[in-house]
């Protein structure tokens, strides 16, 4: 039985989100996460080239929690020093409850208020995001919308100087 995941497998599971035809930008978004280790993979030598698998079913919650964050925070950095740094994710979880709080949507994104409540929480708790997947609080990921490198905090900004 052959339980390798490959990124686009754990993407398309995950979000129901066929990376290669609605948004490549997904899969190398989760590749940088790959090159920053947040992301743990193996590699195997093929015939042609070397194929790429989650290294355990556990990256599942880590690619989960961290393409939620990122829609948030696009920088890769930001997104792994929530994983790492307790005292940065309750910050970070501050800012989004400012800025996102009383809001239902945002640039086109809708928000779902209770899971966005929940998800501040869980950033200010001891939550472990590298087995514990937080409330998703969008319809849909923002990232196939807005585009490479654009978060939320980014489209708020826009929206407040126009």
């Amino acid at each position: 039985m052959n339980n390798k995941i490959t990124i686009p497998q754990a993407i398309k599971k995950l979000f129901d989100i066929e990376v290669s035809k609605e948004s490549p930008y997904l899969k190398g978004k989760a590749n940088s996460f790959v090159r920053n280790n947040l992301i743990k993979v193996v590699t195997e030598q093929k015939v042609q080239r070397k194929s790429v698998y989650l290294k355990d079913s556990q990256q599942l919650d880590v690619i989960y929690n961290a393409l939620l964050l990122n829609a948030f925070y696009p920088d890769p950095k930001h997104v792994q020093q929530i994983f790492n740094n307790e005292q940065y994710r309750i910050e970070c979880a501050e800012t989004i409850k400012s800025l996102f709080g009383q809001r239902n949507n945002l640039a086109g994104q809708i928000l779902i208020s209770n899971n966005l409540s929940a998800l501040i929480e869980a950033l200010k708790s001891q939550l472990d995001l590298f087995c514990t997947r937080l409330p998703n609080p969008f319809h849909q990921l923002p990232q196939i919308a807005l585009g490479k490198n654009t978060g939320l905090l980014n489209c708020l900004l826009l929206q407040a100087s126009a």
